[in-house]
């Protein structure tokens, strides 16, 4: 969304100025709460905007729309210039298309979450994606709008046609989208994969695949000449067969399932286990920080020694805390017993600059200091560009 066009842009700023016009003070937000349940809306609040909340543009501006009368009717007694825009027709046909596409695009955020992703599964949905918007260009380009169901039912109940304007807008946007799409996912990304399809479907397999050498090739083909292999394929996903085999003569498809897909991670710093750790802690704040530190500590050491051995792919991304400073976030992803595991490595402070020399620095220090040799490393991966897993192979 960094390349949508101007007008559109504009419209979603005007949106979040309305939305924050309404959530920035409390009594506003009573006064709202207060018309929406006289009138029997279905709602009785706004969504705030945050741009540190991947999935909150889609929410706010779906809530807006939704909400588009009551809002309207708030603003004519508080700021009658908002107001002329709520209700300003094609600025509200702008609005639902822009509500419409956020939606499309957290739906493929949420699809490319969990720790069973991988590369093959989160190619093929942006692949699905980007045929998605040429799709949609076509429907545009017709003004079929059943894949906009927001902007349709605005259109309907106002018994309106899109201006063609906007159309030309919402065309010029959606290319501009794949465009998007393509810069980051290259074709050349999918070649890649296509020549890896074996491990997906290992027992489709006709010929040598150029990513395998000759020793592993023939591996693979008593792997799927075994009946019973066979059959635990048929039982399970590919993901769970290839870990079922990691003690065997032939990693290499672990190899390749291991890379991070995406670095969802990255906004996801403690999971229910490790709540219920801090629940059970006494209250006492002497004891609180010893028993952090003694926890921290013991999972830490765990997590070392449990890559020190084995396989593992990072992902990285420097962030700021809530006092300012820039620290340095890692992940790693690995093999534990039969399935993938995804840990917090550290967080370590970035003290001067956040220049790739440091960072580098950071984690060649830690792996240097625990002993983890940079030869277990097959992958990194970082917020805002493609894993690069070539350098594994």
């Amino acid at each position: 969304m960094k390349n949508i066009p101007l007008c559109l842009k504009n419209v979603l700023d005007e949106a979040i100025k309305i939305v924050n016009f309404i959530k920035s003070r409390p009594l506003k937000s009573r006064l709202f709460k207060i018309l929406c349940d006289d009138l029997g809306s279905i709602h009785n609040t706004l969504l705030f905007h945050t741009e540190i909340r991947w999935l909150s543009r889609g929410k706010v501006l779906t809530r807006l729309m939704e909400l588009r009368a009551e809002v309207s009717s708030f603003l004519m007694d508080h700021n009658v210039t908002l107001a002329e825009t709520m209700n300003d027709v094609t600025w509200l046909c702008q609005l639902s298309y822009l509500a419409d596409i956020f939606n499309k695009m957290n739906e493929l955020s949420l699809s490319l979450q969990g720790r069973t992703l991988t590369i093959f599964d989160a190619s093929s949905r942006v692949c699905a994606l980007k045929r998605k918007i040429d799709y949609w260009s076509e429907c545009i380009f017709k003004r079929e709008l059943e894949c906009f169901p927001i902007m349709q039912a605005f259109l309907e109940e106002n018994e309106l046609q899109a201006p063609i304007s906007i159309i030309n807008e919402i065309s010029e946007h959606l290319k501009q989208l794949k465009n998007s799409f393509n810069k980051y996912f290259p074709t050349d990304r999918e070649v890649f994969l296509k020549d890896r399809e074996w491990v997906v479907n290992p027992f489709s397999v006709c010929g040598k695949p150029s990513s395998l050498s000759s020793i592993e090739y023939e591996s693979l083909i008593d792997i799927t000449s075994d009946s019973t292999f066979q059959s635990s394929f048929s039982c399970n996903s590919y993901v769970e067969f290839w870990l079922n085999l990691k003690n065997t003569s032939f990693e290499k498809a672990i190899t390749i399932l291991l890379p991070f897909a995406t670095t969802y991670l990255l906004t996801c710093m403690l999971d229910d286990k490790s709540a219920k750790h801090l629940s059970i802690i006494p209250l006492s704040n002497n004891t609180v920080a010893r028993r952090i530190k003694d926890l921290a500590s013991n999972v830490s050491e765990t997590l070392v020694s449990r890559i020190k051995y084995t396989k593992f792919a990072l992902q990285m991304d420097e962030s700021t805390d809530i006092a300012g400073l820039a620290v340095l976030l890692v992940f790693v992803r690995y093999v534990n017993m039969n399935s993938f595991e995804e840990d917090l490595l550290f967080c370590k402070p970035l003290l001067s600059n956040t220049t790739g020399v440091q960072i580098f620095g950071l984690l060649d220090d830690f792996l240097t200091e625990n002993q983890i040799p940079w030869t277990n490393c097959i992958d990194v991966c970082t917020d805002g560009a493609m894993t690069d897993s070539t350098i594994t192979y």
